[in-house]
């Protein structure tokens, strides 16, 4: 636990732990390089924690957590509220959660994080979220950038979950207001495939969850983002009369499993602004009765050179619901849910 500090080097090091709350955390630290860093947390918790820190490098390292694997969290106690999370770099690293998420923002999100950059990382396995991104507690999250992630493992249960939410009261019990924001989040090379076949989960979870992108509402909505190069092979197995299915939203779930089945098996995205999915390929392994795409209340909503397989009722690609932008590409259609859970 490395707490305060500026200007330190972390090379070569193995940790195996089995602690309650976190294997290895960087707290208010500034400048720091973790280097060839194991992290064996699989029976411990959170694999590696950075809270309010600014100016870290982590790479050729292996993160391991049974919660999330590698976790960046802002609080505002103790006057860390000074403090924002800005300017970390993460490279050739291969990150596991063995029952929660792999990357993960959140869900203590009490002071601004941004400019971070994620590349040639491999995630092989997240019960939850193999990238997840949610503001709960009135952080601003922007400018994130993610290149050339591979995605595989049968214990990933969704790719991507970016969630804009509001506990009012945060984590600490002491309130924040207004919610936050998450933007200016690009992804591009991202590959998941041979995921979303998660054995044993808990009760109440399931063994797939659609990729999904969403706001709080159409005041307070996230993006823009940008999907470049997406190749999604989704586990397929959806039925037709799930296209009917309205999932249900709530300013204080942050978990995937939270939403249900999605009306798609591609992605699922509600309230957004500014959302450009461009050559990008999305396919199901086994037959699925959703459309690929299912977007509610998107706006500026780029599809562009990309290709969406699959069979649904309607024969649509995209089914949307209040939404707006350019979608020639794709054979589209409207949503018009049954409310069904």
């Amino acid at each position: 636990h490395v707490r305060s500090t500026a200007g330190v080097v972390l090379s070569g090091i193995r940790v195996h732990c089995s602690a309650w709350w976190w294997c290895t955390a960087l707290h208010n630290s500034s400048d720091v390089l973790v280097s060839r860093l194991f992290v064996d947390g699989r029976f411990g918790r959170d694999g590696m924690d950075l809270v309010n820190c600014r100016r870290v490098t982590i790479e050729d390292s292996r993160i391991e957590g049974s919660d999330d694997g590698l976790c960046f969290k802002t609080i505002a106690d103790n006057g860390l509220g000074r403090f924002p999370m800005a300017d970390v770099v993460v490279r050739r690293t291969e990150l596991l959660s063995t029952w929660c998420n792999a990357i993960q923002f959140g869900s203590a999100t009490e002071v601004d994080i941004h400019n971070f950059t994620f590349e040639d990382l491999v995630i092989t396995g997240a019960r939850k979220a193999a990238i997840g991104i949610v503001s709960m507690d009135s952080a601003n999250i922007s400018g994130l950038t993610f290149r050339n992630i591979e995605i595989h493992g049968r214990n990933v249960a969704t790719p991507l979950f970016v969630k804009l939410g509001n506990r009012i009261r945060g984590e600490d019990g002491k309130g924040h207001w207004p919610p936050g924001s998450i933007s200016d989040v690009n992804l591009t090379g991202i590959r998941a495939v041979g995921w979303g076949n998660v054995s044993e989960p808990k009760p109440g979870h399931g063994t797939a969850y659609t990729a999904t992108i969403e706001g709080l509402n159409l005041s307070h909505t996230v993006g823009p983002i940008r999907l470049e190069g997406f190749d999604l092979v989704a586990p397929g197995g959806g039925t037709r009369g799930q296209v009917l299915i309205d999932p249900p939203i709530s300013p204080l779930d942050y978990q995937p499993r939270y939403n249900g089945v999605r009306p798609s098996w591609g992605l699922f995205v509600r309230y957004v602004r500014g959302l450009a999915v461009v050559s990008s390929s999305l396919s199901s392994a086994t037959f699925d009765g959703r459309p690929a795409i299912v977007v509610d209340q998107v706006h500026a909503l780029v599809l562009s050179n990309t290709t969406a397989g699959g069979v649904n009722t309607h024969g649509c690609q995209l089914s949307y619901r209040n939404s707006s932008g350019n979608w020639t590409d794709a054979s589209a259609c409207a949503w018009a849910p049954g409310g069904l859970r």
